[in-house]
């Protein structure tokens, strides 16, 4: 059964290769994590479906699907570039969406780039519409030379307007985007 998973994800990440030019493509810890970002997910896959209806072919294509709370998310859709405008994408969505609204979720949300008009004329023919409000998409390396900081737990002071230190300025380098305050939910020891 392992070696079957395997051999699967191996199928999947070719296709996922094939579909997404680098660095966009998934690798296997970020196609798992594309999976579990949601509280619930579903990975669909279509299948060649050879004479006589037999659907143990080489897979075609895949959409991972999401859902947390009442919110689906189509996570991933790639298709075999030689399988594509077969209707393989409109049925994977199509699946993906019964799974989701059998779960509770009452919409879903899939983003794509903007220049990718293929994409976005398959989702507007599936009813999907562009949200009013643009995504804003950063990125910080994660080995950056400034390190993020969190604000220290504010002294006690006699009057009530008084402010945490600011932490000292960034290094050479680093553009100062302000402090974060200690997250609440951890608790300080």
């Amino acid at each position: 059964m392992a070696r079957q998973r395997q051999q699967l994800l191996s199928e999947l990440l070719h296709i996922d290769g094939e579909s997404f030019a680098a660095p966009w493509n998934l690798s296997a810890p970020a196609f798992s994590h594309a999976c579990h970002a949601t509280s619930e997910h579903r990975v669909i896959i279509a299948r060649a479906i050879a004479a006589g209806g037999d659907t143990s072919g080489s897979a075609s294509g895949y959409v991972i699907v999401g859902r947390s709370a009442g919110q689906a998310y189509l996570q991933r859709l790639a298709v075999h570039p030689t399988q594509r405008r077969t209707g393989i994408a409109r049925s994977l969505v199509w699946h993906a969406s019964q799974w989701a609204g059998t779960r509770g979720a009452g919409s879903m949300l899939v983003n794509t780039e903007p220049i990718n008009a293929a994409a976005l004329a398959l989702y507007h023919s599936l009813g999907f519409i562009t949200l009013p409000d643009p995504l804003v998409v950063l990125e910080r390396p994660v080995h950056a030379t400034c390190p993020i900081r969190s604000a220290a737990a504010p002294r006690k002071s006699h009057t009530r307007r008084s402010l945490p230190p600011r932490p000292p300025a960034p290094r050479r380098g680093c553009v100062d985007a302000g402090w974060l305050p200690a997250a609440p939910w951890r608790r300080r020891r």
